[in-house]
């Protein structure tokens, strides 16, 4: 448990000083604008479900007794 904290804060940690260190890309755009923070962990979201979500699908549609046969 402390070692998802502490992964939350490193991640939270670095993505505060890249932002910083790419403002002078983003046009327009204020260092924490936290809209780009929302959009940015939506999209991290979506593409883990995603991930998780395609092999579990492909599980569920493979018979049990085929899956036991391989084994």
């Amino acid at each position: 448990m402390q070692r998802t904290f502490g992964v939350i804060a490193g991640g939270l940690a670095s993505s505060l000083t890249s932002v910083r260190l790419l403002e002078s890309h983003l046009y327009e755009a204020p260092s924490g604008d936290a809209v780009f923070f929302r959009i940015a962990i939506g999209l991290i979201l979506v593409g883990t479900l995603a991930a998780c979500w395609v092999p579990a699908y492909r599980a569920t549609t493979v018979s049990v007794m085929d899956a036991l046969r391989t084994e």
